[in-house]
């Protein structure tokens, strides 16, 4: 609903009145000068129309100040966890989104820290790509496989409501398997 701040002058006098009304409550009185401010809020039963003295509207701009940047935050509170109650389409897609974006970011940790072990450096008398370089070329290649693997698994409930999160589930499973192998010790020589 939209409110109206209005501020109501006498001509002639030093006070003014000002008052949160309804937008539709209709034109201020005749005689009196208005200076509208508008602004959206949303209706809240303890929200009443105000009014209160010019000497007092420094102090009451501020308050007003502070509604209008609290209120917005108030109102866009963030939503509950989609993964706990799937109770619809978007929220599946969310929750599966929500698991690829974690599990990706521990895929991410993890191929950082196999790096950091991986010799940049072949022994003396090999020559060719380091066992990094190689890393760095397998990693790649596993990315386009599993784009390319969950793709196709996609492709297969095109035209569904399910095939976004089913691509999603997809992209978990193979970067879930893709961490397992990081991390099992195997990257240390000897």
């Amino acid at each position: 609903m939209g409110w109206l701040l209005t501020c109501c002058m006498d001509v002639g006098s030093q006070g003014a009145t000002c008052g949160l009304t309804s937008r539709s409550s209709g034109p201020p009185p005749a005689g009196r000068a208005t200076l509208p401010v508008y602004f959206q809020l949303r209706a809240a039963s303890w929200l009443r129309p105000l009014s209160f003295n010019v000497s007092h509207l420094g102090k009451t701009m501020r308050l007003l100040g502070i509604l209008l940047i609290a209120l917005p935050s108030i109102s866009w509170a963030q939503p509950a966890d989609p993964c706990r109650t799937l109770s619809n389409t978007i929220e599946d897609r969310a929750c599966a989104n929500q698991k690829f974006e974690e599990q990706d970011r521990l895929l991410n940790k993890a191929y950082l820290a196999v790096l950091e072990v991986v010799p940049n450096t072949n022994p003396e008398g090999y020559s060719g790509d380091t066992a990094r370089q190689l890393l760095v070329k397998a990693q790649r290649r596993w990315v386009e496989f599993r784009d390319a693997d969950c793709k196709a698994r996609r492709q297969v409930f095109v035209g569904g409501t399910v095939n976004v999160v089913v691509h999603l589930n997809c992209m978990n499973e193979h970067t879930r398997q893709r961490i397992k192998e990081l991390e099992d010790g195997g990257w240390q020589g000897g």
